[in-house]
């Protein structure tokens, strides 16, 4: 997996200098160095792989592993589903149900205070005034003259 898969394309089109990384993870680079890692171990498993030598054997064979692997992947997760069900628990809650939700549980009065559980800590920072605004500007404007 490229380290520049998070960012977005467009961020290295508009960078002076995007670095020479950038070039590495780029078109089919990837491509290749995957094809070149199957090739190495299929040849450390004792397959006749080379792909220097026969490049077009050897992305044949990795397009054939990948197709196989799919496939296995598919009746494995078919099996496991016919044997132990479950396939309700496969899909994503929608969006708006996982936003914000916690296990925490938090009981208040009517007058607002923490009757059970406890109360959200608020971030402290390493200044006093820990963002109290109002105590900022009073300390700015007794310093201006």
């Amino acid at each position: 997996m490229s380290v520049f898969t998070s960012i977005p394309y467009s961020f290295f089109m508009q960078a002076k200098f995007a670095g020479e990384n950038f070039f590495r993870y780029s078109g089919e680079v990837e491509d290749v160095q995957n094809l070149q890692l199957f090739a190495w171990n299929a040849a450390a498993r004792g397959n006749d792989v080379h792909l220097n030598a026969n490049p077009t054997a050897g992305e044949l064979l990795h397009k054939e592993f990948k197709e196989k692997k799919a496939e296995l992947k598919d009746t494995t997760k078919v099996g496991i589903l016919a044997k132990y069900g479950g396939e309700k628990y496969l899909q994503a809650a929608p969006r708006e149900l996982r936003q914000g939700q916690t296990e925490d549980y938090i009981e208040y009065s009517r007058s607002g205070q923490v009757v059970k559980g406890r109360e959200r800590v608020k971030n402290k920072s390493k200044y006093p005034e820990d963002g109290n605004v109002a105590t900022v500007i009073l300390i700015v404007s007794s310093l201006t003259p």
